[in-house]
């Protein structure tokens, strides 16, 4: 799209039905606004630090991302630090070839408090795995996030939902994780400081197969999760519905509920 320099708003809404995106570069503030079609990416986008980026679609029912190759969907990693970002009004459908939908930042990367990411919102996203059994998949690996927000989100069929490593001041409502092996994990990792993430109202199911694996970890002190559900499926071995290590000593768990735990 033609911006202006400062960057502005990409109404891709008339584009309906079948389309294919090829690789393209954000180095303008953009807010790309998708209609009733399934897009189906060649290639990752590539976001240029310092950038703010948001995708709109019109619901998980209508607006369908799709993406079947190596890598991430998005992939904001290294040292590049983009804040406001905005994923909302979606379906992303990963193939068994994509590794997973996004991923901020690497969980391999020290601890620094310049790579800290700020203010990102994903809300009212269907993010789909398909292939289930591929082992090595992550839904979403969110590293050094602040002041972020997922409402509304629910990750499958992919080894791991959820990591949360190192992030904090969070807050995850209504919250859907069913994964194959490893549900959602909070690590700490080398952060200097407790989490203070809040997760509200969190469905997580797993593991379902496969030998060992775990349905929630807590490994980051000062988490707060209020009614969690947590669901173990017939079929896994040498599995944990939930575990605690010593940095998730201080986390809270307000009205828990556990189904099925002996599956695990």
């Amino acid at each position: 799209a033609d911006l202006p320099s400062t960057g502005g708003t990409c109404d891709a809404r008339g584009l309906e039905g079948a389309q294919t995106v090829s690789a393209f570069t954000v180095s303008k503030n953009l807010v790309l606004l998708l209609g009733a079609g399934t897009y189906t990416f060649t290639a990752a986008p590539v976001l240029t630090a310092g950038v703010e980026f948001q995708i709109v679609g019109l619901g998980q029912a209508t607006t369908t991302l799709v993406w079947n190759t190596a890598g991430f969907l998005f992939d904001v990693g290294g040292s590049d630090v983009i804040h406001n970002v905005v994923l909302r009004d979606f379906t992303a459908s990963i193939g068994a070839s994509g590794t997973g939908f996004l991923q901020v930042g690497r969980t391999a990367t020290a601890y620094n408090d310049a790579l800290m990411r700020l203010h990102w919102h994903l809300s009212n996203l269907e993010i789909d795995g398909i292939s289930a059994a591929t082992a090595g998949r992550t839904g979403m690996s969110l590293t050094q996030l602040a002041i972020h927000r997922l409402d509304h989100v629910t990750v499958r069929n992919f080894e791991t939902g959820i990591l949360s490593d190192r992030t904090t001041v969070g807050a995850y409502t209504r919250l859907r994780v069913w994964s194959f092996k490893n549900g959602a994990e909070w690590r700490k990792g080398d952060a200097p400081g407790a989490s203070n993430d809040s997760v509200y109202m969190a469905d997580i199911l797993g593991p379902t197969t496969g030998d060992g694996g775990f349905g929630l970890k807590v490994d980051q002190e000062g988490v707060v999760f209020t009614s969690p559900f947590l669901e173990a499926q017939a079929g896994a071995t040498n599995a944990n519905l939930l575990v605690i290590t010593a940095n998730g000593a201080r986390a809270s768990f307000l009205s828990p509920y556990f189904a099925n735990p002996a599956a695990a």
